[in-house]
């Protein structure tokens, strides 16, 4: 299964995004007109509706919460679907005529916009004309669709009903922010990709949990609103706790080479908390709902460009920003509602070639008599018994892995079932850096083949940052005669990413060697051999001692050999 062409290449779905189209489409056949899927942030729930909508060939219209939501949809049904006239309804844009139609759901739920998008084919039905009516809509964080935004709109244009469109809600969480879950509105969940499962799959980062405790925290005095800790109160409380000093604190302890996201209950504590990194000499800036839309739109450029190291938030980062780059997570905002710890640690779940794990820094969090919930207990796991969760020193598919045999042992799983871990980790590409501090990412690999006894150098795939103000990547194949071809270009990491990865796949495939470039093979954590250090010394490759493992000591001779060919043929 595929979904488009892109510059001559033909992208090519991931194996549980077929399965998900194909499950749609089974479900529509049962009858079931109103379906609802989950897949958490990092396994394309946007690439999998853009390429249903491409599959049907028929008008579609996309439904997002927030005006800052509907250029990313846009520019990813392009990815996905080039060619394809995606129209915007937000603000003064109006293309209500356009094949696919992304909007803004607060200004698609006035009446006259509604009447604008419904007025072509009521009392008669449409003409050539006119609109033609919508074949699929799909609902974006459909855990929102609960508001009457959004009913007002799936009614007036008979969405899931027998001759109406096909209605698809996709959502990271099926749980609404009011604890019920979804539904009354939808018939049945047609496919589910969780974060643990994207984890284990290999699509998503590994996570790393880890408590620090603010002793001077006191929860039983926080106020709860909703089923959940009132903002305001969680924040004072914080403060009160001289919070923003010890965030910092324990920050610098454990995570200061990482790129970090912080998330505080309330605007004055992310503030405080921002300025007490800078007072400290770190580059951190803060951002809320507040915060001019140009403004923000800097701050976030800033952030990915890594200009900024810390960015603290309240309720602004929470669903639908993306930055693969992330690679810690601050979580001072204490909850018991499990949807906003997932939307929260899902902002770092993407994968990224410079960073090997997510870690979840909590500093509110833990105590179970107030129910927060924490990286142990989102996953179901018992602290007591695998306290590494809780002190960073162990990630979470090591834990899993750990706890299913436990299972198997018990007689209560499968040894398949519990073997899952093992079989699909197996799918990580190890990226060597080869740019210099300061320059644009640029990461490779090398893949290698036999010739006769001998293993050597074969193509080497590239994934290159082409601007650094925005996410536009490259990916490409240097042959061995000096050929250069571009794969993709001028799309996300991610999807460059996927690309390049399965390229690599491929010419690994008619070797048999892919255990040479598999981020997670057992070679790669062996200790550094006697060859591989008279290699470095040979070569006299900066600070080689660092290097202790096998795998830190390839990628390091790769780096060089690459940075040395780039000098040569410059």
């Amino acid at each position: 299964m595929t979904t488009a062409t892109l510059d001559g290449i033909r992208l090519t779905l991931r194996p549980y995004q077929v399965e998900a189209l194909d499950r749609v489409a089974t479900a529509e056949r049962r009858g079931v007109r109103k379906q609802l899927g989950v897949a958490a942030t990092g396994l394309g729930k946007t690439v999998m509706f853009s390429a249903l909508a491409e599959q049907r060939g028929a008008r579609t219209l996309v439904l997002v919460h927030r005006d800052e939501l509907v250029n990313q949809a846009v520019a990813k049904m392009r990815e996905v679907w080039p060619g394809v006239h995606v129209g915007i309804v937000k603000a003064k844009a109006d293309d209500v005529d356009a094949q696919v139609v992304v909007a803004s759901v607060q200004t698609l739920s006035r009446q006259s916009r509604l009447d604008r998008l419904t007025d072509a084919y009521t009392a008669g039905g449409w003409t050539l004309n006119a609109c033609r009516p919508f074949d699929l809509i799909v609902v974006d964080e459909a855990h929102h669709a609960h508001a009457d935004t959004y009913r007002r709109v799936l009614t007036a244009l008979d969405a899931g009903e027998p001759d109406g469109p096909l209605l698809l809600g996709v959502t990271a969480t099926p749980d609404r922010g009011d604890g019920h879950g979804l539904d009354d509105l939808f018939d049945e969940i047609t496919w589910s990709y969780d974060i643990l499962w994207g984890i284990g799959a290999g699509y998503l980062a590994d996570v790393r949990g880890m408590r620090v405790v603010l002793q001077q925290l006191d929860m039983g005095n926080v106020k709860v609103s909703r089923g959940d800790y009132d903002a305001g109160s969680a924040g004072r409380a914080i403060e009160d706790a001289e919070g923003p000093l010890f965030i910092v604190k324990a920050w610098r302890e454990h995570a200061a080479d990482r790129q970090t996201l912080v998330f505080t209950p309330t605007v004055a504590l992310a503030q405080s908390v921002a300025e007490q990194f800078q007072h400290e000499g770190i580059r951190a800036e803060w951002v809320s709902g507040a915060t001019p839309l140009d403004e923000r739109r800097a701050i976030l450029a800033r952030y990915a460009a890594e200009a900024t190291q810390v960015l603290v938030n309240c309720a602004v980062l929470t669903e639908g920003y993306d930055n693969p780059r992330t690679d810690c997570i601050v979580v001072a905002r204490p909850t018991k509602s499990r949807a906003l710890f997932t939307q929260m640690i899902g902002r770092g779940t993407r994968k990224h070639p410079a960073k090997t794990d997510l870690l979840v820094l909590d500093v509110v969090g833990a105590s179970a008599e107030h129910s927060l919930v924490t990286v142990p207990s989102l996953f179901g796991i018992d602290v007591k018994e695998y306290p590494e969760l809780h002190d960073g020193t162990g990630v979470l598919t090591d834990v899993i892995e750990r706890h299913n045999h436990q299972l198997v042992l018990q007689g209560k799983m499968r040894a398949e079932e519990a073997d899952l871990f093992h079989r699909v980790r197996s799918d990580g590409i190890a990226w060597v850096p080869v740019h210099a501090l300061g320059d644009l990412p640029r990461y490779h690999r090398t893949t290698k083949e036999r010739r006769g006894d001998k293993l050597v150098d074969s193509d080497t795939v590239v994934l290159v940052q082409k601007r650094a103000d925005d996410d536009s990547w490259l990916a490409g194949v240097h042959t061995e005669d000096g050929t250069k071809r571009v794969l993709i270009a001028d799309v996300s990491m991610e999807l460059a990413q996927g690309v390049a990865e399965d390229a690599v796949r491929a010419l690994m495939a008619r070797s048999g060697l892919g255990v040479l470039v598999d981020a997670g093979a057992p070679w790669r954590s062996r200790p550094r051999s006697t060859g591989q250090v008279r290699a470095a010394k040979r070569m006299r490759i900066p600070e080689w001692e660092q290097y202790k493992t096998k795998g830190e000591m390839s990628d390091a001779i790769d780096a060089h050999i690459a940075r040395l060919k780039q000098r040569a043929s410059a």
